[in-house]
């Protein structure tokens, strides 16, 4: 059996209960939002996979409060897609076959979420293959 889930790609839309496992105000923004001087221009881009989306500034740095209101958004639908992992889990178990069962769980790619001032996918940094 094979099972995908789209999230947390764009949009970042995940039920209210998923939101309120955080506090907004706690969630720990980008340490450093400044692009590395000197970096790797390949991993240097603009944001644009957010960027056309509906109220996003096309250029420029993104206002604190969106800021957090992105990354409470991202951690929102990290959450959601986590229960869905364990419902499955738990489907099996119930099922009676969790024991026979090889479960694998791989993703396609990191998100800067502000880091090096970059909210997307697609770098050569290290960091975009972790979520905080």
């Amino acid at each position: 059996m094979g099972l995908g889930f789209h999230k947390p790609h764009l949009n970042w839309v995940a039920p209210k209960k998923y939101w309120d496992l955080y506090n907004e105000t706690e969630i720990p923004m980008a340490s450093d939002s400044i692009p590395p001087k000197e970096g790797a221009a390949m991993g240097l881009h603009p944001s644009f996979e957010l960027r056309v989306r509906s109220g996003i500034p096309k250029t420029g740095k993104l206002p604190p409060e969106l800021s957090r209101t992105l990354k409470h958004a991202y951690l929102a639908c990290i959450s959601y897609v986590d229960e869905q992992i364990g419902r499955t889990i738990k489907a099996l178990e119930d099922a009676g076959i969790r024991d026979n069962t090889i479960i694998i769980v791989w993703s396609d790619h990191g998100w800067h979420l502000g880091d090096m001032g970059i909210w997307g996918k697609a770098t050569n940094y290290e960091i975009a293959t972790r979520y905080l």
